[in-house]
């Protein structure tokens, strides 16, 4: 790969990296980023993307993330921050410090480029193909440079390029600012899931999934700017109806995609949170601001399993 906008090989990695263990946010948001748009700002209803339970025992904070941002979304409100200081336990989907790891960004590569003599045209429809061509061509991409990628790597490559376009960074993600801020005041950290198994949500697709992936990434950066500025907005405003129907619109062509990225997950993690309701110490969860809304959502799913969750 030879994108001109890649200078630093480590922030590549880095952004495909978090593209792929984040692929809901990532994916499901059409965008996220929009630096003009930014400038706008949400009415202030008083609620933000952060509920808890109460207990006689603890408290559990679930805070939606946004996984790759703007740095203009910091400081970020006091009641985030004040949920943060309250608790001894941080819990998030994954090891972030895996991404600094050599061999597993070696694996990304290994296992998203098609061995010599294989390409990418060969292995999606004449349909799809097409639709990457346009794209690259108004990327400025040659479409030389992504034809040895599979179709799940060329999606992540082809988003995280309008990423960095637009001046969005990982390192300015929520889940980066609370690792390092976790690390730095020594409290205990735990993870829902390893990075290996979050690459393998990606390298163990079908071909027909893979497929779907690169056509939803190619649907959705059709619309990425318009989207932008309206999925940061709800994420400030505590909207979750409409960043629900954001995904939902993402999404609605794709339930396997739907199933695989949200809904098993989902699933997995509300076993892990009802095993930390009711202990001794306040917890404090970060995950992609998708997994919380929506009809299978944590939040619905806790609700479900009559817990008494509040909108910070």
């Amino acid at each position: 790969m030879n994108f001109k906008i890649y200078k630093n090989r480590g922030l590549f990695f880095k952004t495909i990296l978090f593209l792929t263990v984040f692929l809901v946010i990532s994916h499901g948001i059409k965008g996220m980023l929009i630096g003009a748009a930014f400038a706008s700002q949400p009415e202030n209803t008083g609620k933000h993307f952060l509920w808890s339970i109460e207990t006689a025992n603890n408290t559990i904070y679930l805070l939606g993330s946004l996984h790759i941002s703007p740095g203009e979304i910091y400081p970020l409100p006091e009641v985030i921050e004040h949920a943060y200081d309250k608790c001894s336990k941080i819990v998030f989907e994954a090891d972030i410090e895996d991404v600094n790891d050599p061999s597993f960004q070696t694996k990304i590569m290994t296992l998203g480029v098609y061995p010599q003599g294989d390409n990418l045209e060969e292995n999606v429809s004449a349909q799809t193909f097409d639709l990457l061509k346009k794209r690259a061509d108004a990327a400025g991409i040659p479409i030389q440079q992504l034809s040895r990628l599979k179709p799940w790597l060329c999606a992540l490559s082809l988003a995280s390029i309008e990423y960095m376009k637009l001046g969005f960074n990982p390192a300015n993600g929520i889940d980066i600012y609370f690792y390092n801020k976790t690390k730095k005041d020594g409290k205990e950290m735990l993870e829902f899931e390893t990075a290996e198994f979050q690459l393998s949500l990606m390298t163990q697709m079908t071909r027909k999934q893979e497929e779907m992936m690169l056509r939803q990434t190619l649907k959705d950066l059709e619309v990425i700017e318009k989207d932008a500025a309206n999925l940061i907005n709800y994420w400030k405003n505590g909207d979750t109806k409409k960043l629900d129907s954001l995904i939902t619109a993402s999404l609605k062509d794709f339930p396997e995609l739907y199933d695989r990225w949200f809904l098993s997950r989902n699933k997995r993690w509300l076993a892990e949170i009802k095993k930390l309701i009711g202990k001794n110490e306040n917890v404090f969860i970060v995950v992609g601001a998708g997994h919380l809304v929506g009809r299978y959502g944590l939040v619905e799913l806790l609700k479900k399993q009559n817990y008494n969750i509040r909108q910070r």
